[in-house]
């Protein structure tokens, strides 16, 4: 009976594996789950869990089976099978967080092999035993895997794909970027001895008329905040140079409209906020475009590169002003095949006219010179046709009533050629309405509609006003004094004594220039003076001079005024207010640039009240001009030297003039070929001269030793043993 019931065991036992069903694997795998039983499968007909138990949980006493024998291959199969629930459940996992197609793909892969190693290579009797699996139903469930993912499933990983491969290549981006930037940090600090902005801007224009530009080799994390702007390349990398890390507001503002749009520009900002750059860059960005197109019209043409096209044309009311655009745009165009040169006055007409032989792209200069050179007959300035683009910096000063001639007369023979032409117009003080072609209501020409009648503007041209209600920068801190207009001198000494930095003081004429320089001469001051009676070469160099200098002095009239872009002057003193109140905001533009602190002081005297209350209206001030903290101890000092320094100079003037009058009268003398005697009138005595001599060494006496205030003994030394002064330090 224990033998019978054996067999029957086993034999039940066989007729049950014969009863397994196989399912459709492709639907279990892509739900990511399985069925109760095994991997997918049905259960069986005839299901008995204590016998499946007894073949999983193997007993203590189990005899050793051979792979011949039957036991050993049912155990094989509820084994293989059981290995199958387990990794195919492992495989769902693992493809809920698969989140590109190519793990999905590995995914399916990898259970696709499963399947085939395990019935295939691991036990190969078992594919013999079941005839219901074959190789071509384990085939047909994987393809039928990859062809049942649906259109919305597809389209979720393909934009999964292409997203993440946006973010590694954005990545790479900015480590390389990182990379180049801190290599670019390691150059620069090892380049210490670098030249200063003179220096550089006249290698800029030895290098204006070079055909082979440079290459150019930059990173763009420097100059990140110009990526947007339509800025090129080329001109990035002398930016990222010149180290102008992000633009300005009027640049964000002119930059689009004017290289992507090409649209008429009238601008208005305050002073330094960068307006050069804002026309230059749009200037060099679009003659680029021109010049590129007309040389693949004229490839068979030889003489395309001798003779360049005029295409810019820019106008500025100073000669200085010429000449410093000039050296910003030569080294914005550093890397560029483009030049540009500046004609203006006082300098030989015969090298400029050299120089336009070499036809640069874009001519810079004022009205006067370039009117003569155009009537003279140069055949480059004489290419109206080719002019496309024309600005005019500091324009409400060339349009005003009775100054330059000139420029009406240039006006008309540009227009006379009716070509296409993009206009920029800037300036710091140009009001501006909203509708920029409307006559007031008086039938009087307004300031705007002279703009549209004179150069011909579009009326749809992209108004830009970044003015604030002061008109003057915001940076700028402006402070006054009220006093006699024989105590500005003390008043002026005492303010350079105690605000140490680069000051260019005001006037209104070219005699108190030369005044108050021989004055703080003898104050040892080491003044500059800036008029227009200089000729242009030493204006140029008396500029140089003041920006070399830390701690320089300028006395200039209103040439200086407009436009100059001195670098670090920290103070602006106006010995005498102007009677234009835009001419006082251009003065004090000369400080407080490129978002640096700057002061404005202002000597008020008797005679100045009218003006200051011109200027108060047109700044809007709400309260009144902070005045000057003196400290009055200091004064009767600074009073005795100064007053000095002004009985000195006083006797050597009357000499100095007399010995000028007696030079003018010997050279018309020798020039007629006539006899004259010249008689010294105002001659020194010996005692003239003595007291003369006697009074410059008290006055050096007194400037070698230091100026104490009043009352100050120094006989109580502090703690440390070290006097301290009170009052101001740096009088000395």
């Amino acid at each position: 009976s224990i033998v019978q019931r054996k067999r029957k065991k086993e034999h039940n036992r066989q007729n049950n594996l014969k009863n397994w069903k196989t399912t459709d694997i492709s639907n279990e795998i892509q739900d990511c789950f399985s069925l109760e039983g095994f991997m997918g499968l049905d259960e069986l007909t005839d299901y008995n869990e204590e016998d499946i138990k007894a073949l999983i949980v193997h007993p203590k006493k189990k005899k050793k089976s051979t792979p011949s024998s039957p036991d050993f291959k049912e155990e094989l199969q509820v084994s293989n099978l059981l290995n199958l629930k387990k990794q195919n459940n492992q495989k769902g996992k693992e493809k809920k967080k698969a989140t590109t197609e190519n793990d999905f793909i590995n995914l399916t892969s990898l259970s696709k092999n499963s399947i085939n190693d395990t019935f295939l290579t691991e036990e190969p009797n078992l594919l013999k035993d079941s005839p219901q699996s074959n190789k071509k139903e384990t085939n047909q469930s994987s393809n039928e895997l990859l062809s049942k993912l649906s259109k919305k499933e597809s389209r979720k990983l393909k934009r999964k794909i292409t997203f993440k491969l946006k973010l590694k290549e954005r990545r790479k981006k900015l480590k390389e970027l990182k990379r180049k930037q801190k290599a670019s940090d390691t150059n620069n600090e090892n380049n210490n001895n670098q030249n200063s902005l003179n220096e550089s801007h006249d290698s800029c224009n030895k290098k204006q008329f070079s055909s082979k530009p440079v290459e150019a080799n930059f990173s763009e994390g420097n100059v990140s905040d110009w990526l947007g702007l339509g800025v090129p390349t080329k001109v990035l990398q002398a930016i990222s140079e010149m180290k102008f890390r992000s633009p300005t507001p009027i640049q964000k503002e002119t930059l689009p409209h004017a290289i992507f749009f090409k649209k008429d520009i009238i601008g208005a900002a305050e002073t330094g906020s960068g307006k050069t750059l804002a026309f230059g860059i749009p200037l060099i960005t679009n003659i680029m475009e021109l010049k590129e197109n007309y040389k693949k019209k004229h490839l068979n043409d030889l003489n395309v590169k001798k003779d360049n096209p005029l295409f810019a044309l820019i106008l500025t009311p100073t000669r200085e002003l010429a000449i410093q655009i000039q050296n910003h745009l030569n080294c914005i165009a550093k890397y560029t095949d483009l030049s540009c040169f500046a004609v203006v006055g006082g300098l030989a007409q015969p090298k400029q006219e050299r120089l336009l032989s070499k036809f640069p792209e874009i001519v810079i200069g004022t009205p006067g010179r370039l009117y003569k050179l155009i009537k003279d007959g140069d055949p480059h300035l004489n290419k109206f046709e080719s002019i496309k683009f024309l600005v005019i910096d500091e324009c409400d000063r060339m349009l005003e009533f009775g100054h330059f001639k000139e420029l009406e007369e240039l006006m008309c023979i540009i227009n006379s050629s009716q070509n296409r032409r993009q206009t920029f117009v800037f300036s710091a003080t140009l009001t501006l309405p909203v509708k920029h072609k409307i006559y007031s209501k008086k039938n009087e020409v307004t300031q705007m509609q002279q703009l549209v009648d004179k150069i011909g503007l579009n009326h749809k041209a992209k108004v830009i006003d970044l003015t604030t209600k002061q008109v003057t920068a915001s940076l700028l801190r402006q402070i006054k004094v009220i006093c006699m207009n024989d105590e500005k001198e003390i008043y002026l000494t005492y303010f350079l004594m105690s605000h140490p930095g680069r000051t260019i003081v005001f006037v209104n004429s070219i005699s108190l220039t030369k005044r108050l320089s021989s004055l703080f001469t003898l104050l040892r001051l080491e003044p500059i003076v800036l008029h227009a009676g200089k000729q242009q070469k030493q204006r140029l160099k008396c500029l140089e001079r003041f920006s070399s200098s830390e701690n320089g002095l300028l006395f200039a009239t209103d040439v200086a005024a407009r436009g100059l872009d001195i670098p670090k002057v920290q103070n602006v003193v106006h010995f005498q207010l102007p009677k234009d109140p835009k001419i006082y905001i251009h003065r004090a533009g000369r400080t407080a640039r490129a978002q640096e602190n700057g002061l404005s002081f202002i000597l008020l005297g008797p005679e100045d009240f009218k003006d200051y209350k011109k200027i108060s209206d047109t700044l809007k001030l709400n309260a009144d001009i902070a005045s000057l903290n003196i400290d009055r101890g200091f004064l009767d000092g600074i009073k005795v030297r100064v007053e000095l320094a002004k009985k000195i100079d006083k006797e050597e003037y009357k000499t100095r003039k007399e010995t000028s009058e007696n030079k003018w009268m010997q050279r018309t003398a020798n020039c007629i070929d006539i006899d004259v005697d010249l008689q010294n009138t105002h001659a020194l005595t010996k005692q003239q001269k003595s007291s003369i001599t006697f009074m410059k060494k008290e006055l050096n006496r007194l400037l070698n030793t230091r100026l104490l205030p009043k009352g100050f003994s120094g006989t109580y030394p502090t703690r440390t043993g070290n006097l301290v002064v009170p009052g101001l330090q740096h009088i000395a």
